[in-house]
């Protein structure tokens, strides 16, 4: 009897640890007792680094909650100059190259008739239209929508100040105002501004639903009013800032300024896409706009 009691609890013993191996209902000896000390030390430890309590926990999350926000907002101004900035940049150009065209060839122009300035922009429309439906989308799969429009609006920066100084110099060579060098030069410079930068009407748009719906408490909505009152103010004063300079440069080059020239609204409009629409971008912080960032990644 002495030795069958051993043997049932040995019995015993293997039951247990056997029912704990094959479905976790039985318990070891002293299993109980290590599970209550890993809770233990388990509650000493701080819920959020350097918190340890509960209300600390808190308090730190909020703040972090009102960090991320803060950041979130400074995106967004970010994302609206870009907007006001692509706003101004196409409306400047929309208005210079008419001007320009337009003007006698003695004041610097190329003495164009309407319908002649009115064909470029139909050209480049129509380009426009089948860049849009097919290479954007293959920027924008291949680097994403900030790395499709800063592929298009950094080589942007380069033509609007190069355009009249090209111009003039196949003038001044005795090409006529209509000849094939002056009219390739016009209609490649117009759909290669048009197409560049008509990616930004709705490259900004789309950035800018996108981050709205990565940043907690932003409203898509309330992201593009701002956007749109961005926009509706660049209408108001990129005319005006367009004419002064234009007038200013006309002046200047009249006057002998080794500094200013004719070409003055055109350089601002190529600083203007570095300025208010790449740096901006290049600004955002790094992830901002994940989802379409990594769709073109992939």
């Amino acid at each position: 009897a002495g030795a069958a009691a051993p043997a049932r609890a040995a019995g015993s013993g293997e039951k247990q640890t056997g029912g704990r191996e094959g479905w976790g209902q039985d318990v070891a000896p002293g299993a109980s007792a290590a599970g209550t000390g890993s809770s233990a030390r388990s509650a000493e430890q701080p819920l959020v680094p350097g918190c340890t309590t509960l209300e600390d926990a808190t308090g730190a999350r909020e703040v972090a909650v009102d960090a991320a926000a803060g950041s979130g907002w400074t995106g967004l101004a970010l994302l609206v100059v870009v907007g006001a900035g692509h706003n101004s940049v196409s409306l400047g150009w929309e208005m210079v190259y008419p001007v320009f065209a337009s003007e006698k060839i003695e004041f610097g122009g190329q003495d164009w008739t309407p319908p002649q300035i009115g064909a470029t922009f139909a050209i480049a429309a129509g380009i426009l239209v089948a860049c849009s439906t097919v290479v954007l989308p293959l920027l924008i799969r291949r680097w994403g929508i900030v790395g499709a429009c800063l592929a298009c609006w950094i080589p942007a920066a380069a033509l609007p100040p190069t355009f009249p100084r090209v111009v003039r110099l196949l003038l001044d060579a005795g090409w006529t105002r209509l000849s094939w060098p002056v009219v390739i030069v016009n209609c490649i410079w117009q759909i290669a501004v048009a197409n560049l930068l008509g990616t930004g009407f709705v490259g900004v748009q789309m950035m800018m639903l996108d981050y709205a719906h990565g940043q907690p408490g932003m409203s898509a909505l309330t992201a593009t009013g701002w956007l749109t009152m961005a926009r509706g103010a660049a209408i108001g004063v990129a005319p005006v800032a367009i004419g002064a300079l234009a007038t200013f440069g006309q002046l200047s080059e009249a006057a002998g300024s080794k500094f200013f020239s004719r070409a003055l609204a055109f350089d601002a409009l190529g600083w203007g896409i570095v300025l208010l629409c790449v740096l901006p971008l290049l600004l955002l912080p790094k992830g901002a706009i994940p989802d379409l960032r990594s769709e073109g990644g992939s």
